[in-house]
């Protein structure tokens, strides 16, 4: 019995003294992100596409498209990408940028995807700001590799070739006007292979909403000012020349399920680092189900564990409406 009684006092003072540990990482996580937010921006602006995924209408997808169409950025090119002209992204993502083309006869080019698949693609100058480039991209369907990742490779087939920087981020996430320019902003560093960001669920009214809003805070403050930080697919940039020198899409995509975890896997083999950049801690807002919950949970699982791993077991949770204030800003 006093044996028992011993093993859980000891357990109980490991979890305390964990528990602390997580507290303080999430303090100095939140004093990151209120500095980065005094740093003034540089002028550094090279020409960038940005690929988003699409699948279905997510929470506040019209008020997103337009975030991403009009970031405080000189010229740049947004390619949204749908598996299937069936997707209901597909015709919503179509009406949008054929409304918004200043030239109503958008042109439209085909090629031949996996299966014979039609990829259909267009270029305008959206009415928000006229320097960013808009295409449409039809993917089709994979068996050798996960969904979100083959829209990123025939996403890249529709590359302006004068991008020197790759840009993905996700279609559920709500940028701020400042987050394309801070996001790049890093990259002026040779030193700096990725410039990445991450999500910041904020929790609505039910209580899934607050439990999965807390589950994915713990991967968000893994990331800081240091050497180990792990690349959030919601939120990427890299140099055009150094994603081929990587061969991210031929040796690490062809048949990936993750297409971050692989990303920071070809960083860190090839001695690279990777830079949070707390101004691209993005809001994302929404309502769960217990059940879609669950689903959500085993998918990130495994994700979670591997980051874990890279951190040394590393983990932190941090109450998610300490942060919030600096998202809604």
């Amino acid at each position: 019995m006093q044996v028992a009684i011993r093993i859980f006092w000891a357990l109980g003072i490991g979890l305390l003294a964990q528990s602390v540990a997580a507290l303080f990482d999430g303090f100095s996580f939140l004093r990151n992100v209120r500095l980065s937010r005094c740093r003034p921006l540089n002028d550094f602006t090279p020409p960038v596409t940005v690929i988003i995924p699409c699948k279905g209408i997510e929470t506040d997808f019209e008020s997103n498209v337009s975030n991403y169409l009009s970031q405080d950025y000189p010229h740049y090119q947004v390619i949204f990408t749908v598996a299937s002209v069936d997707d209901p992204a597909y015709q919503a993502l179509r009406t949008r940028l054929e409304n918004v083309s200043m030239n109503k006869q958008n042109e439209e080019a085909e090629a031949v995807g996996p299966r014979g698949r039609r990829l259909c693609y267009g270029d305008s100058k959206d009415r928000e700001n006229g320097g960013v480039q808009t295409a449409l991209v039809v993917a089709g369907y994979s068996e050798l590799r996960a969904e979100k990742v083959h829209n990123l490779l025939q996403g890249l087939k529709a590359v302006d070739a004068k991008a020197e920087v790759l840009v993905f981020a996700d279609i559920d996430a709500s940028p701020r006007r400042d987050w394309l320019r801070s996001l790049v902003a890093p990259l002026q560093e040779p030193k700096i292979t990725v410039s990445t960001g991450f999500r910041w669920y904020l929790p609505g009214s039910g209580f899934v909403s607050h439990l999965r809003a807390a589950w994915d805070t713990s991967n968000a403050t893994l990331l800081g000012d240091h050497e180990d930080n792990f690349a959030w697919g919601g939120s990427i940039a890299v140099r055009t020349i150094d994603f081929k020198r990587l061969a991210v899409a031929e040796r690490y995509w062809a048949n990936a399920v993750s297409d971050d975890l692989t990303l920071t896997r070809a960083v860190h083999e090839a001695g690279g680092r990777i830079r949070f950049e707390p101004r691209c801690l993005v809001a994302s807002r929404e309502e769960s189900k217990f059940g879609e919950f669950l689903s959500w949970a085993n998918r990130r699982s495994s994700s979670h564990e591997s980051i874990g791993q890279a951190f040394g077991g590393k983990d932190s949770l941090l109450i998610p409406s300490i942060a919030a204030p600096c998202l809604r800003g």
